[in-house]
């Protein structure tokens, strides 16, 4: 009894070191996002730099993976995360057959299996996360507020003032508070307003938006104010999740049709709206990929691959700034169906997954959440995912205190 009741103390105490460490891991990713100015812009620097943050998760995922495959005598499998990796890796499978072929035909191109692997490894460290225990990604979750308020502070320490929030336009698209950790707290509200953690979620409100990114604002705004009657929305119906299905793997055909030199000059002899400076120049990015799509076919990265040239001319041509029409661009249309309707089947027609997967295809149709620089925010959406999945049944969840790890 006494060497067993040991095994047992050890074995919670190595769990909760993993996900203090966990936790440091994407505390980290958080702080390294963020441009920061000023009396903390150093520390940022030196994050961004050295990416530590790839350091930590190789090294948390590596430390994870040992604990579940040596120790851990009832791994937590279940089918909630088996079927969320199964059908990741569905959605991803024809863009990697199709990149395969083609570099069979044009040559071999490293750039898509780094990519590939940026998609991958928060799969994976979403996995064996999920494999410790139930309550393992539930505490890092409930904690992850402070870690993002406090980036946000230090981001923008001796900025806030009511001046520079009054500053804020929605039509311009502008704050000088703007980043992408809206993407994040998003994410988080959702996670909050499903477990009963209203103050949370409101704290991720009010961050959301200072940081203001158009997108995140609307789609939190209205998830938070009609929580009431979203929750009571126990599952999303066939019809409505088939017609978001075919709405966004239809969407890169409309997208190609609307990013061309007519459809700019229509829409400005008609509304006298520059449409390509309104949209950030994502007109500009769009047509020169096209015109130069004959330059590289390798398959996933090709986009990417041709920006490089536009970079020379636009400081803003980092990206297509529109990943469902990149994976068209690379793959073809029949990637963009098996990529959306297996993505969507993650969810299980739970409504809060739903939601999310839900934000994160209008996210692609507007922004570039795949690639290098969003690997923890893939993994906070699969954590997120699982999370609602398992708990699909709403209930009154008990009081949290504030700090659970």
């Amino acid at each position: 009894m006494t060497l067993q009741y040991k095994y047992q103390v050890n074995n919670i105490s190595i769990e909760k070191f993993l996900r203090i460490f966990s936790f440091m891991t994407l505390a980290v990713f958080a702080f390294s996002q963020e441009n920061a100015s000023g009396l903390f812009s150093s520390f940022f620097l030196i994050l961004q730099e050295y990416q530590v943050k790839y350091i930590f998760m190789i090294l948390s995922l590596f430390l994870n993976a040992i604990y579940c495959i040596l120790f851990k005598r009832k791994m937590g499998l279940r089918k909630e995360n088996f079927q969320i990796v199964r059908n990741v890796l569905l959605a991803y499978f024809a863009i990697f057959l199709v990149t395969i072929c083609k570099q069979l035909a044009n040559g071999f191109e490293i750039t898509s299996y780094l990519l590939l692997s940026y998609s991958f490894l928060p799969l994976i460290y979403f996995f064996f996360c999920s494999l410790i225990d139930d309550k393992f990604i539930q505490k890092i979750l409930d904690n992850l507020i402070w870690v993002y308020l406090i980036s946000f502070l230090f981001a923008n320490f001796g900025k806030i003032s009511i001046s520079n929030i009054l500053s804020i336009s929605f039509l311009n698209s502008y704050s000088p508070f703007e980043s992408g950790i809206g993407n994040y707290l998003i994410l988080l509200e959702f996670y909050y307003l499903f477990t009963n953690q209203k103050g949370k979620a409101l704290v991720s409100q009010l961050i959301i938006l200072l940081s203001f990114k158009r997108i995140e604002v609307v789609f939190s705004l209205f998830v938070f104010l009609f929580w009431p009657l979203l929750r009571k929305i126990k599952k999303i119906s066939n019809v409505a999740f088939f017609v978001s299905i075919l709405f966004f793997a239809l969407s890169p055909l409309f997208l190609n049709y609307f990013y061309s030199t007519q459809t700019q000059a229509l829409l400005y002899e008609k509304y006298s709206i520059d449409f390509n400076l309104l949209s950030l120049d994502r007109y500009d990015r769009v047509i020169f990929v096209k015109e130069n799509l004959g330059l590289y076919d390798f398959g996933f990265g090709t986009v990417d691959k041709i920006l490089e040239n536009y970079r020379l001319v636009s400081i803003t041509g980092r990206n297509l700034h529109c990943d469902l029409l990149m994976i068209f661009y690379d793959t073809g249309f029949v990637s963009v169906i098996l990529f959306v309707y297996f993505m969507f089947q993650t969810s299980k027609r739970n409504a809060i997954s739903y939601i999310i997967i839900l934000f994160m295809f209008f996210d692609m149709i507007f922004n570039h959440p795949l690639g290098a620089g969003n690997v923890d925010l893939w993994v906070l959406v699969f954590f997120v995912v699982y999370y609602c999945n398992t708990h699909c049944v709403l209930q009154d969840f008990k009081k949290r205190s504030v700090f659970l790890l």
